[in-house]
């Protein structure tokens, strides 16, 4: 760890800022003593190195914001699915190719990001999430993925596109 995400960190625990940004910190993993940082609602991970997150991410339980974008992550773990105030998400160009089979235990989740991955379907709990959450303006699913055509039509008949 460098001394600038010492002092970032160091910062916010002292005035236990909703807010963190960890942005183009070449992080490759995440700083073990963040699972603390409970109080966290707003926490920016992109334009790092992040290949996955830490199996610790659920105990952010505040957290409402999180923006991983262009990153290199590769997989999330399952417990990332239950972070139970999370409702804005962004994942765009990393190398997902695949979510959690738990992903629609997001049930609070507004706005989702996850074009430009590597994606060729949903996890089937996803069409479980309330459809009516997602306003097209704030989702964007397909760009640059690589959906089957018959992952697309599901995504069609189900309202998501």
């Amino acid at each position: 760890m460098n001394a600038k995400i010492d002092s970032l960190l160091q910062t916010n625990l002292e005035t236990q800022s909703p807010r963190l940004d960890l942005s183009n910190q070449s992080l490759t993993t995440l700083p073990e003593q963040l699972q603390s940082f409970t109080h966290l609602t707003h926490l920016d991970l992109s334009h790092n190195q992040l290949t996955t997150l830490p199996e610790w991410i659920n105990q952010l339980t505040a957290l409402t914001h999180l923006n991983c974008a262009h990153n290199q992550l590769t997989t999330l773990p399952e417990t990332f699915c239950e972070l139970p105030q999370l409702h804005t998400l962004d994942l765009t160009q990393n190398q997902l190719t695949e979510l959690p089979e738990a992903f629609g235990q997001l049930t609070t989740l507004y706005s989702l990001e996850i074009s430009q991955n590597q994606l060729t379907q949903m996890p089937e709990s996803f069409y479980k999430l309330n459809k009516k959450i997602f306003h097209r303006k704030h989702m964007s699913l397909t760009y640059k993925n690589n959906f089957t055509i018959t992952e697309t039509i599901k995504l069609v008949f189900y309202g998501f596109l």
